[in-house]
């Protein structure tokens, strides 16, 4: 029994993951993923919460044009994990390790 769970809760991380990257790549309209929002969150309060000590705008301007990169690294990491979990679940579910 603890197996199939196992299995079936894997099945939901992929399926829950690839809806995330789907509407975020493929979609036309903007579309929020609940996977990368808190991502998103965090650099943007670690982005603005570094350049507010900065006075010099140019200077403020360079720190936070870093947001959107560091984003969309953060979005890839946040999905290359929840996959990693979600097929290891998988896996020990249909192997029963």
């Amino acid at each position: 029994m603890t197996n199939w769970f196992t299995f079936l809760l894997g099945v939901a991380i992929v399926i829950f993951t690839g809806g995330s990257v789907v509407r975020t790549l493929v979609m036309t309209r903007q579309a929020r993923s609940r996977l990368t929002l808190p991502v998103d969150i965090l650099i943007r309060r670690l982005v603005s919460t570094i350049a507010r000590r900065f006075h010099n705008y140019l200077r403020r301007d360079t720190i936070q044009s870093w947001a959107a990169p560091l984003m969309i690294v953060g979005a890839l990491a946040t999905w290359l994990i929840s996959f990693l979990i979600g097929y290891t679940l998988m896996l020990h579910g249909a192997v029963g390790l």
